[in-house]
This record gives structure tokens, C-alpha cells and sequence, in this order.
């Protein structure tokens, strides 16, 4: 039977970024002692609503996984990302233009820890790649050489990265993605080079959601696709139908996979999950909006 008491601590622990009091799902902690912990989190932190619903700690602890980080810690993390990206634009001011765009849970609010990573992409904008099948009407640019370009912005993203924040890790072995945590930084920041690309939908809709990006791949000397804001609208699109129902399921499954004893074994992804309760239907994620209303006393129904 799971023990929800430890799933609880680990929840609260998770949703106020406090991961020096994750506590092992296979730990011998008696009640006694995560009950100390608890008081501890509640006395500190204070109750979030999910908190105060109910006494089952079942029920609780799914209210609690349904439930988005509070906005504080959202805000905070998204801050962190400004401070690069403002040092960036700062520094890419003579060079060449760019443009940067937030991608993954955070700007879709389906993270599930007070101090989640946020993924900013820096797009380099003197030039684009187009589906060339599309209505389009463009400039073709042959002496133009993507990777080499890319190549060029990923390499000053770590130079002036690496010298900036000298506290900082700055981790670029990564290949898609220069990873920045510690230091003065409350968050980790994953900055991911890029470039624009048109696709054929986008040449008829002009809207961002249908343009792609093309990702560098440092490793391999390649460029890879991706369509981020397509995956941020249609999501967005699936919890206006399910009156939020979509987004309390993805927080759900997720906070599952990060409380099970076999997590290792769930190989599925954040990107995942979204899509497998995207794909999932309408009636099924629909949340039930009720309302009251409180009717008024006829004053001389008294008298």
C-alpha cells in the first residue's frame, strides 16, 4: 500500500523547492518523525489550499499533484531567465540580431517544482530557413551556411557566459543547450541556440505557433527541428476544453512518475506525458464547473 504520508512530504518538498528535505520513498521514517517534518514545512512555508481540503492524506496528496506551483515560484524563475537574457541581448547587441523565446513546462504552468529549469532559446535572426514547397515569397541565400552560423552564436553564448558569471557553473558539454545553476542564480538555465524556420503553414497563417525552429546540435555539427509553440498552443487549446481538467492531469501524471519507486523504468519525458493527455479525450479530462449563488432574504418575509 503506498504511503502517502511520505508522498505528501515529498510533494510539499518538491513544490517549494526545498530538496534537501526530499525524503526516499523507501525510507524506514516513522510517523512520528515525517509528522515533525511536515508541522516543520507548514510552520515555515505555511498550507497551500490542497493542504486544508481534506483529512485524507489519498485525496490530499492528489489535490496537491492536480494543484500549479504557486505564481511566487514561477515569477522567480523566470526572472532568473531575464538576467540571461538580458546579459545576452546586451552582448549580441554589435554582433548580430537575435531574438530570444521561453519554451517546456514553465511557460505552460504544468511544472511541477517550486525551482524548475527554464529553457531559453536564443535565436539568431539574420537569416531563416523556409519550406521551400510553401506560398511563401523569398530571398534564397545559398552562400548562407546554417550550422556554420549557429556554430558561431553557440561559441559566443559560451565565451561571454563563461566569463560573465564567474561563480556560475557554466556547463557547455551539452550539446543542444549551455546549462547555467549555482552561483547567483536561484534557478538552472538552459540556453538553446537556434534559428527560424517557415513552415508551410506558417507561410499562410503568419502565426508564431506554426513556425519552427531549427535546434544546433554542437556534437554532431547538425541542425535539428522542433516546433515548441505548436506543442504551447495546442495544449493550451486542449485545457480551454476541459476547462483546465488537461493541465491538472499532466501535474498529475508527472508528480506520479516522480514519486514512484521505479521512476528510472518510466521512460517517458515531460514532452510525453503532455502529448499522451493531449491525445486523451475531451470527456474524460472535462472538469465540471459548478456555481452558487446564494439567494437574498425578502427583508418583510420576517417581520
Amino acid at each position: 500500500m503506498a504511503n502517502y504520508g511520505l508522498k505528501l512530504l515529498r510533494l510539499k518538498a518538491r513544490r517549494i523547492g526545498a530538496p534537501g528535505i526530499d525524503v526516499p520513498l523507501q525510507s524506514q521514517t516513522t510517523v512520528r518523525v515525517y509528522s515533525q517534518i511536515a508541522e516543520m514545512l507548514a510552520e515555515n512555508f505555511g498550507l497551500e489550499s490542497y493542504e486544508q481540503r481534506t483529512n485524507f492524506s489519498s485525496t490530499k496528496y492528489a489535490l496537491g499533484a492536480m494543484q500549479a506551483v504557486d505564481n511566487t515560484y514561477t515569477e522567480k524563475s523566470v526572472s532568473e531567465g531575464d538576467r540571461i537574457k538580458a546579459h545576452l541581448a546586451k552582448h549580441f547587441g554589435s554582433l548580430f540580431p537575435v531574438e530570444f523565446r521561453y519554451q517546456g513546462s514553465v511557460p505552460l504552468n504544468i511544472h511541477i517544482e517550486g525551482v524548475s529549469d527554464i529553457d531559453l532559446l536564443i535565436l539568431r535572426n539574420d537569416f531563416k530557413t523556409y519550406d521551400s514547397t510553401g506560398p511563401g515569397q523569398y530571398v534564397p541565400a545559398p552562400e548562407i551556411n546554417p550550422c556554420q552560423r549557429l556554430n558561431e552564436l553557440r561559441r559566443e553564448c559560451e565565451e561571454t557566459l563563461t566569463s560573465r558569471y564567474h561563480a556560475t557553473d557554466v556547463d557547455c558539454s551539452g550539446n543542444k543547450s549551455i546549462a547555467l545553476s549555482g552561483g547567483s542564480l536561484a534557478r538552472k538555465i538552459d540556453v538553446v541556440p537556434a534559428h527560424w524556420y517557415d513552415s508551410d503553414t506558417h507561410q499562410v497563417s503568419f502565426l508564431e505557433r506554426d513556425r519552427g525552429i531549427a535546434i544546433y546540435n554542437k556534437g554532431a555539427q547538425r541542425t535539428e527541428m522542433n516546433y515548441p509553440f505548436l506543442h504551447i498552443a495546442k495544449i493550451e487549446e486542449k485545457n480551454q476544453l476541459t476547462n483546465e481538467g488537461a493541465k491538472y492531469a499532466i501535474r498529475l501524471l508527472k508528480n506520479l512518475k516522480a514519486d514512484s519507486p521505479n521512476k528510472s523504468s518510466i521512460l517517458l519525458s515531460s514532452y510525453d506525458i503532455a502529448g499522451l493527455v493531449w491525445n486523451a479525450p475531451v470527456n474524460i479530462l472535462s472538469v465540471t464547473i459548478c456555481y452558487y449563488r446564494i439567494r437574498a432574504c425578502d427583508s418583510n418575509k420576517f417581520d
